[in-house]
């Protein structure tokens, strides 16, 4: 999904490589645009990964190329320099009770102008969904939407946009599982769909069709959805979530501070897991649900071995973080070739993707990643490349053909 890089209110002076790192992902934020990045659970906004000095993504006057990446249980999509956006992968059909493949990259009707994305769906080859949030402050949502994740007041699936009802001033959006976000311009949240765990953040377990305001919220600048929980960071760089664990310890229906956290850039919600960037430029993880490897703990802990990151995604069991060098490495689950470099089998620390440079931005979904190039090119890797790009089982990016 996507996030935003955030200032947080310290007030002290920074040091020098705080301010390095600051400035390198306010360099990429403005050279991508807003990005939304999902990590089957998805994500609301990108960080960026750019360097200061960097030129900015090359995206010309009239060319129509990817600038911001989402990736969800199964698919992929990426939104356009044109405001349209594209999916590929794989796609349920309820109406037809069968699974549909779409093996290279596809427009989703009726979307125009976004300026972020962000994309969910089930783990168990459920339906997918995704959603943008568009330059009128409205949003738009398509795919599944057995709970009402599309936001249009029924739980009739849609493989074309519509619109989500009453929704106004959208500056991002998130999509986990069953459910969806939006991030308003006041820092307000709205959301709809699945609340069977409370991941809606008002208060009740029952699922909406239409959007609900969650409570105790203001002053967000960022959010992210997971499988079955939601998180927000808020403008004094600390972050709440609610949901399955949300809070790191136990179910709960309302936002709630997650302890031990301050001077938080980005967060990114994974199906099982979330994980957070520090303004030093390490990633803190923690796990939202019992059934998940990649973090075995209920408290925020520092992922051993990160540092200079400008961006994580959080997959199901993995995550990817984009380094100031602007090269990806991915630790955790890799029993579907995830981790991109060319094995099988978990890795407890992170692992440099050969290969994968001038990288601007990473996804994450259920066994595979995708990373986003200051070309426009989109190189993706995993168990689910097959279904993302037509394309063979691979532990080793290869590029989508556009």
């Amino acid at each position: 999904m996507r996030l935003v890089s955030v200032k947080t209110g310290d007030s002290a002076p920074r040091a020098p490589e705080r301010l390095r790192l600051e400035s390198l992902r306010l360099a990429t934020r403005f050279s991508i645009g807003l990005v939304v990045l999902c990590a089957c659970g998805a994500r609301s906004q990108l960080d960026g990964a750019g360097v200061a000095d960097a030129a900015p993504l090359d995206v010309a006057s009239g060319t129509r190329r990817p600038i911001a990446i989402a990736a969800s249980a199964y698919d992929t999509t990426v939104m356009l320099s044109d405001g349209t956006v594209e999916r590929w992968g794989l796609e349920d059909v309820r109406t037809t009770n069968v699974l549909a493949v779409d093996p290279v990259p596809t427009p989703v009707a009726r979307v125009h102008s976004a300026v972020a994305i962000a994309t969910g769906g089930d783990t168990d080859f459920g339906p997918t969904h995704g959603c943008a949030s568009l330059g009128d402050g409205t949003v738009a949502c398509w795919g599944g939407n057995h709970s009402g994740e599309l936001g249009d007041g029924t739980t009739t699936d849609s493989s074309a946009a519509v619109t989500v009802t009453g929704v106004t001033g959208a500056t991002g959006v998130a999509a986990g599982s069953g459910h969806s976000c939006a991030l308003l311009a006041g820092g307000n949240i709205e959301c709809w769909g699945d609340n069977s765990f409370g991941q809606l953040g008002n208060g009740t377990l029952t699922n909406s069709t239409t959007p609900v305001d969650v409570l105790g919220i203001t002053g967000a600048t960022a959010i992210s959805a997971g499988g079955a929980h939601t998180c927000a960071l808020l403008a004094g760089g600390t972050v709440d979530c609610w949901g399955e664990n949300g809070d790191g310890t136990n179910v709960t229906e309302l936002p709630t501070p997650v302890p031990g956290l301050s001077n938080i850039t980005s967060i990114s919600a994974g199906t099982e897991n979330i994980c957070v960037l520090r303004d030093v430029g390490t990633v803190t993880c923690w796990m939202a649900s019992d059934v998940n490897d990649f973090a075995v703990t209920t408290t925020p802990t520092d992922a051993p071995g990160v540092s200079q990151v400008l961006t994580v995604a959080t997959g199901a069991d993995f995550a990817c973080a984009v380094s100031s060098e602007q090269t990806v490495s991915c630790w955790g689950d890799n029993g579907s070739g995830q981790a991109g470099n060319g094995t099988i089998g978990g890795i407890a620390s992170p692992s440099t993707i050969q290969g994968l440079v001038d990288v601007r931005a990473v996804a994450a979904g259920v066994a595979h990643g995708c990373a986003l190039l200051g070309n426009g090119e989109v190189d993706c890797w995993g168990s689910v490349a097959t279904a993302d790009a037509g394309l063979a089982p691979t532990a080793i990016p290869v590029p989508v053909p556009f």
